[in-house]
């Protein structure tokens, strides 16, 4: 999804869903200039992921906000490299966003890297 994400200038994500036999990527939906609308209105899901089509995978300020408003773990894919921020996490608390919210690949925002 990166590459296309990039090339395009878009991002691209959804949800996470548990099911009898682990978790599975819900279809993935596309935003509009780097931007994610349909993340506020996803039901039914225990993590959500997208992509920075700018090659960065520091949180921005509306990534944090969704997950302090949904209590959620977010994913995000950048550069090669996915991080995640959890509900309740030093890196993506929501005191620091509001503190760095102008630029978001401000260090305290960079969530914790998956390997």
């Amino acid at each position: 999804m990166e590459p296309i994400s990039q090339k395009y200038n878009v991002e691209i994500g959804g949800k996470i869903q548990a099911t009898r036999r682990g978790y599975r990527y819900a279809r993935p939906f596309v935003g509009i200039r780097g931007k994610m609308p349909g993340m506020s209105h996803m039901v039914n899901f225990v993590a959500g992921y997208h992509t920075h089509p700018n090659g960065t995978s520091f949180f921005s300020f509306g990534d944090v906000s969704w997950v302090r408003d949904t209590q959620s773990t977010l994913y995000v894919r950048g550069g090669g490299v996915t991080r995640a921020c959890d509900y309740g996490s030093f890196s993506c608390n929501y005191d620091n966003v509001i503190v760095n919210k102008e630029n978001s690949s401000n260090r305290a925002l960079k969530g914790r890297p998956i390997r």
